[in-house]
């Protein structure tokens, strides 16, 4: 699941860092997320990432990641440019890096717990279902 977790968001790192030089990269943000929320922030992006690959090939993609990322950055009343910000400044060392993606996944464990949802890969969505059908505010239940 480690391992899944760290190459399903490597691009997202690379990309964050792939124009800065080092100095940008660990300069702290006056926004910066905490590191507590930006493990759960993380998570949450991995679920997101996961049903999007898993969603059929008749559903558009796109909005469905922009409509999924929009409800997780309102939940936790952030901007994408605040996230970017701080995924910058914690991957600016490997060590914060690969403990914030080793954090990540035991919480996606721990949530995996909670719902009970055993290791298994879920169905993938209805093919037949209207785009509409799929809500991105049940992903995450109310807390």
């Amino acid at each position: 699941m480690k391992r899944t977790l760290i190459i399903a968001l490597l691009p997202l790192i690379l990309l964050c860092i792939s124009c800065k030089s080092k100095k940008q990269v660990l300069e702290k943000p006056d926004d910066l997320i905490n590191r507590k929320e930006m493990v759960e922030i993380i998570a949450e992006a991995y679920l997101i990432e996961s049903t999007v690959h898993l969603s059929p090939d008749t559903v558009n993609r796109l909005r469905l990641t922009r409509d999924f990322y929009k409800e997780l950055f309102t939940r936790h009343h952030i901007s994408r440019e605040q996230f970017v910000r701080s995924i910058d400044y914690y991957i600016g060392e490997e060590s914060s890096a690969e403990k914030l993606l080793t954090d990540a996944s035991n919480r996606i464990g721990e949530m995996r717990k909670e719902l009970n949802i055993p290791d298994t890969i879920p169905p993938p969505i209805d093919p037949n279902a209207p785009e509409e059908a799929i809500d991105p505010t049940l992903m995450f239940p109310p807390q």
